[in-house]
């Protein structure tokens, strides 16, 4: 092994499509990619001395930034993901969802899918059966919606709790069904 790369700090090359999006320690995948890089540094068979894993990624954004559609932290999961598999790290998705809980409230519903109902503080997630299509309007104006401030203002109006795991049923939507009704 090369001596300069032995023991070498993780290096966290990230870069992004939408110039608006911060590519540094501030961002939800960048904080990703250190926590799985400073997991597997941790786990066996990596050894002091070995060289620690860098990683280098393109975000191409399709969800609106600012939008309070979880765009950041959809992301975020992806790479805990994708870094799990490519490091041959074996974390079921109960630990994936652990360290995803440590990056924020609605990461750990992006490991799940395509349907969960969420709980806690968003971090404890059910999966559920995909509910039947439906239509729906999003209208996106120009000014910035964070997540975490949406669901704040979702749960204040008290909407969606008659419908939240109201217990077994049929997949009408109905109250008793195991669907949301929205």
């Amino acid at each position: 092994k090369n001596k300069e790369m032995m023991g070498m700090v993780a290096s966290i090359v990230l870069s992004c499509d939408d110039p608006g999006i911060p590519c540094d320690a501030s961002n939800l995948v960048h904080r990703a990619a250190l926590l799985m890089l400073n997991a597997r540094r941790k786990a066996p068979p990596f050894r002091v001395g070995d060289a620690t894993p860098g990683v280098a990624a393109h975000l191409s954004k399709r969800i609106p930034a600012g939008g309070g559609l979880g765009g950041g932290s959809s992301d975020a999961a992806r790479m805990l993901l994708g870094l799990n598999r490519f490091l041959g790290m074996d974390l079921t998705i109960e630990q994936l969802s652990a360290m995803a809980s440590q990056l924020g409230s609605d990461v750990p519903f992006f490991l799940h899918g395509p349907s969960s109902i969420c709980t806690g503080r968003g971090e404890i997630v059910h999966p559920i059966a995909r509910p039947r299509p439906r239509w729906a309007t999003l209208v996106l104006p120009e000014i910035a919606m964070p997540t975490p401030r949406v669901y704040q203002v979702f749960d204040s109006l008290g909407l969606g709790k008659a419908q939240a795991g109201s217990g077994a049923g049929d997949s009408s939507g109905r109250p008793g069904s195991d669907q949301p009704a929205w």
